[in-house]
Parts: C-alpha cells; structure tokens; sequence
C-alpha cells in the first residue's frame, strides 16, 4: 500500500478520505513559501506530494547560487540589447574594436534574489561584438562559471573569450550592484 505522500490527488479522492484530501491541500499551502514554490506547485497539483518536493528540488539546481549568494535561489534576467555604436568601442571578450554605425551586443542582466528579496545588476554593463552574444550567460550558474573563469590566470577554453581582457576590463571579477528596493505606494 502507498504511502500518503506517493498518492496522487485522483488517488486521494478515490480513497474517499476527506482527511487526506485536507491533508494534500495543506501540504501544498504550506510549500508555497515563496513565488518561485508557488508556481512549481501550481504546476504540478495534483501529482504526489513526493513528486512535487521532488520538481522543486530538480528546479532549484538551475536557480541555486554557489558563488555569489550561496544557497540562496536567484531569478536570473538576462539583458541582452543589440546597438549601434555612435563611437569606438572595444569589445569586452575579444579585445577588437566595434566601429561606429556597427552594432554590438550591451548585456546587463538583473538578478533577484528570491531568499533575501534584493534585487541586483552587473556593476558594469559588458560590451561584446554580436558574434559573441550567445556566449553570454543566460542563467545564475552560467553567470558564475564566468566569474570563475576570470579568476583564473590564462584560463581558455577554445570560445574565442581572452578571459585576461575582460578580467581587466570587470575589475578581476564580476562585480555585482545592489539596486534600491521601491518604495510602496
């Protein structure tokens, strides 16, 4: 016999037991700490309790920050605005020079810590040629694989990145600003 949380809502109503049925809903309420939770359970009502504390799992692995907010789960933006130039520019991740009329690639994503509610940007907005814009990360681990790539001294991977250029340009690292939260109305 199952277990009452490897049984499904179908398999609940079946039973015909108006307790386990109160029992799936508050579990379910309960989950449902934060907006990320939230959507995961929305998603998934109806399968087994087990099933969904396993979803959230998994979906936490892609949104769990090791670097910059360890253990804490990050909504990650990616901004990623083509351009032209309306003067020389240098390209953050090859060192070649965007020319004026060309257009390149500013990427300044936001990240939103959902644990702490913060919000946050790049300190500096990287420039890159547009050759180079699915190079750039589009989730919090990729963000932060970057940052370990920029600390290591002569590090390459055969992308066509020069890692010590845009070490230089970052600061050595990847330099996080904390925006000012919105006042209420």
């Amino acid at each position: 016999m199952k277990e009452f949380e490897e049984k499904t809502l179908d398999e609940i109503i079946a039973s015909g037991s108006k307790e386990d049925l109160e029992r799936y809903y508050e579990y379910l309420e309960s989950m449902k700490t934060n907006s990320f939770y939230r959507d995961i359970v929305e998603s998934y009502e109806g399968s087994s309790i087990a099933d969904i504390t396993y979803k959230i799992m998994e979906e936490e692995q892609a949104y769990r920050s090791e670097i910059f907010f360890p253990g804490d789960i990050i909504m990650f933006y990616p901004r990623i605005k083509e351009q032209r130039a309306r003067s020389y520019i240098t390209c953050d991740f090859s060192a070649g020079i965007i020319y004026p009329g060309s257009i390149y690639v500013n990427y300044r994503p936001m990240l939103h810590n959902i644990t702490t509610g913060d919000t946050y940007v790049l300190q500096r907005t990287i420039k890159v040629e547009t050759g180079y814009s699915y190079d750039l990360p589009r989730s919090i681990v990729e963000l932060e694989s970057l940052d370990n790539k920029l600390k290591i001294d002569d590090y390459d991977d055969n992308s066509g990145i020069h890692y010590s250029h845009l070490s230089q340009c970052l600061g050595g690292e990847i330099y996080l600003k904390k925006l000012k939260r919105r006042k209420k109305q």
